[in-house]
């Protein structure tokens, strides 16, 4: 029986001349920079609910009849905004969008005289920038007071009275 025996010979190579092979290493000859320019373009937009406004029950040859309704407004936060009224569908033919004199009708043709106020309760709310509200949006959910009278000594016969106003929001 013959044995056989090999050598095995192992290299070792210092470290730096891996480095210098480029082995398991990157190697680079330089860098640069270069600004990446990024941008967004947000949208204004404003989301508006009415409520339905009734009076209810009233007397209105002795006394003002009001209430209180609201219009539920979400515009975009630092967006201003201009909201407007139109005199609705029965306006009195003296009416005007600077002076709204807007009435109710009933199914007899019968006209009710009322008036729409803006939140200090005080200044008409019409169709014209003088007469507008201004408002400013927060981004989030937020009511505007709405304020509606009907002026007493009107001799109306008893019935339902409706119109329709139209609110229109400039941003």
């Amino acid at each position: 029986m013959k044995i056989i025996t090999t050598k095995t010979k192992i290299l070792i190579l210092p470290i730096t001349l891996l480095w210098e092979l480029g082995c398991g290493v990157n190697s680079y000859a330089g860098s640069t920079t270069a600004n990446l320019s990024v941008s967004a373009s947000v949208i204004a937009n404003v989301d508006v609910v009415s409520h339905p406004v009734a009076f209810q029950n009233i007397d209105v040859r002795q006394s003002d009849a009001t209430v209180k309704s609201a219009l539920d407004i979400k515009l975009s936060s630092g967006v201003g905004a201009s909201i407007s009224l139109n005199q609705g569908q029965h306006p009195s033919s003296s009416s005007s969008d600077a002076v709204p004199l807007r009435e109710m009708v009933s199914s007899t043709g019968v006209k009710l005289a009322y008036t729409i106020l803006q939140n200090d309760g005080v200044t008409a709310w019409g169709d014209t920038g003088e007469t507008s509200a201004t408002y400013v949006g927060k981004g989030t959910n937020d009511s505007m007071e709405v304020n509606f009278k009907i002026n007493g000594g009107q001799n109306v016969p008893a019935g339902v009275y409706t119109d329709t106003v139209i609110a229109t929001i400039k941003f």
